[in-house]
């Protein structure tokens, strides 16, 4: 919000400052499970705060574009003149535009539609300095830590560096990498190794160069490793399977 984190925030307080106008669900909530952040109105629990939707109509002329906002529809607007509205924050990433299909106008959310994805509020790469809160506390945030959701997992892994191989066991794993609970040899972050994971809840052998991206001597001893060549049809399956746990997630509110 505003660019800056704030809270952190139990849901009631998060639905609280929704209902005075304090925040938008166009404001970003970091999520301390995935350490990823979503828009507020992307979480079920805060999908009673998200603008209607109107009523498909062929009344309107098919020149430009519309906007429906605050039960209003106002336009025709062209492309350009939309991104303005987004970027100067005077409308929502939720509030609706048309679309046509066989004269009639159809509806759809901002940030679901092709038009204007490249033009989405951008939060920024940094995480909040305090991670110490409950799975109860959310926090407000224009910030995102992680480029691609990570999802809890387990399954055993295979490590070759320097001629060595070293079995491990994943513990994360998100489409751009994974963890790996391993005893930590001479590994440097930026080395490059070859990573095997076996089949487990994902049913498949996932098999990529690696590098290491961080490196755990202390408690849970292990290292983050981002995949360089991962094939499209393994990225589909470990998105399809890390889709469907945030979701549930989103759905749990």
């Amino acid at each position: 919000m505003n660019e800056k984190y704030h809270g952190p925030f139990t849901t009631e307080e998060v639905a609280s400052l929704l209902r005075k106008k304090k925040i938008t669900t166009n404001d970003y909530i970091y999520d301390t499970q995935l350490c990823c952040i979503f828009f507020i109105g992307d979480l079920k629990i805060f999908e009673k705060f998200l603008p209607i939707s109107p009523e498909n109509s062929n009344k309107l002329n098919n020149a430009g574009i519309l906007i429906f906002q605050n039960e209003e529809i106002t336009g025709p607007y062209t492309h350009e003149e939309v991104v303005d509205l987004i970027e100067c924050h005077q409308i929502s990433v939720f509030d609706f535009y048309n679309t046509y299909s066989n004269e009639e106008i159809k509806w759809e959310r901002i940030k679901n539609g092709k038009l204007f994805q490249a033009h989405l509020p951008k939060p920024p790469e940094k995480a909040p300095e305090n991670n110490n809160r409950s799975s109860k506390e959310l926090s407000l945030s224009h910030n995102i830590i992680r480029k691609y959701p990570r999802t809890p997992y387990s399954a055993r892994t295979t490590l070759e560096f320097n001629q060595k191989k070293i079995n491990g066991t994943c513990t994360m794993l998100a489409i751009g990498g994974c963890y790996v609970e391993t005893k930590v040899i001479d590994f440097k972050i930026g080395d490059e190794i070859d990573i095997k994971i076996s089949p487990d809840i994902v049913p498949l052998n996932i098999h990529s160069k690696g590098r290491i991206t961080s490196i755990t001597k202390e408690n849970v001893k292990g290292i983050g490793i981002q995949f360089i060549d991962l094939d499209e049809d393994t990225k589909s399956e470990i998105n399809n399977f890390v889709t469907k746990y945030v979701n549930a997630l989103k759905e749990k509110g």
